[in-house]
């Protein structure tokens, strides 16, 4: 086709079957992510709504880190190091020895201390606004069911039980029962808040 002055170039899509296919695969990841955002919006967006709310309740929104350490593992897709399979891993992992201190990101109420298979030593904290923290693979608890906690109020120590590939904290933020990335919240170490034993 000649090219003609002010007039854009046409240029056809290419025919070959494989190039069509890299492009259908394309357009069906963009369809996942484009559901996985719409999930996170959703929970942001009802996070929004009860900022203003917020001020006088802030201790109850996760907003300090869970623990020290090394982030071994974000939010997002990963190979699981167990299947071998790509997923959305909706957590984040912390890597440190056994036994370091683990700290509640918000002010709550331990509403479970759990063994579960997959999780191990499990503890639910549920705070206000619609918001839950878990903290997966521990040691021990420090805590136990009714308890009310504190930010930064040590709740257990670090361990390598349930599905583990060595000592981690995985640690989850739920919004209204939607898991969101806890990155989000984690927005400063405050190392006067947390308490010393």
């Amino acid at each position: 086709m000649p090219y003609v002055e002010g007039k854009p170039r046409i240029i056809p899509f290419a025919q070959d079957p494989a190039f069509q296919q890299r492009i259908y695969e394309v357009e069906q990841k963009l369809v996942y992510l484009a559901r996985v955002w719409s999930v996170q919006a959703s929970a942001l967006g009802g996070l929004e709504d009860t900022m203003p709310d917020r001020t006088e309740t802030s201790d109850g929104v996760p907003s300090v880190y869970p623990t020290f350490g090394r982030i071994s593992d974000g939010w997002g897709m990963r190979i699981h190091p167990y299947t071998g399979e790509w997923e959305f891993h909706q957590a984040m992992d912390f890597a440190n020895a056994v036994g370091t201190p683990v700290y509640t990101t918000a002010a709550g109420t331990v509403t479970e201390t759990s063994y579960d298979e997959g999780y191990g030593k499990l503890i639910k904290i549920r705070h206000t606004g619609g918001y839950e923290t878990r903290y997966a693979h521990l040691y021990s608890f420090q805590v136990r069911v009714g308890d009310t906690v504190k930010k930064g109020q040590i709740i257990g120590l670090m361990g390598d039980t349930g599905i583990s590939t060595g000592p981690h904290l995985h640690y989850e933020v739920l919004f209204f029962g939607s898991k969101v990335n806890p990155l989000a919240y984690l927005n400063r170490i405050d190392a006067d808040l947390y308490t010393i034993r």
